[in-house]
């Protein structure tokens, strides 16, 4: 029996000059070039300690966490706000996802999920504010808008 399961882009991972399409599982699916197709994916940008590979998964956390913070967004009521347009790895401990609206979402490697709590507990009660937010510090045990 052969089990075949198919692979949808997700991101684009830009690494070392190259852009790559990435799956919501974090598999690399295959290197991108203007003429395959108009795809509109969050490109990731800053990753540096990687081992990309066609049909392997991408190593280390950072991607894992960029592909987590998407999948909520995607299934949040504000998904239609909070369109992601880049997602910046800076150093070893922060994470801003840019909107199209220009709104930052800025997370902290260290606690993810505390993070994730924070945009939940800040869309739940604030959604109506989204237009008019500059960022949304995620990396503490709340969130700072502005």
């Amino acid at each position: 029996l052969i089990d075949i399961e198919e692979h949808m882009p997700f991101a684009l991972l830009n690494f070392r000059n190259h852009y790559y399409l990435v799956s919501r599982d974090e598999f690399v699916m295959e290197r991108y070039s203007q003429g395959k197709g108009g795809w509109d994916l969050p490109v990731v940008n800053g990753l540096k300690d990687l081992d990309v590979r066609v049909g392997k998964k991408c190593s280390g956390p950072f991607m894992g966490y960029c592909i987590a913070v998407l999948k909520e967004i995607l299934v949040s009521d504000a998904s239609r706000f909070l369109e992601i347009t880049s997602i910046e790895i800076e150093g070893k401990h922060n994470i801003t996802f840019q909107t199209k609206a220009g709104v930052s979402l800025i997370f902290s490697t260290e606690n993810i999920r505390r993070g994730l709590n924070n945009l939940k507990a800040y869309l739940e009660n604030h959604s109506q504010n989204l237009a008019k937010l500059k960022y949304l510090d995620l990396r503490f045990n709340q969130f700072y808008a502005k």
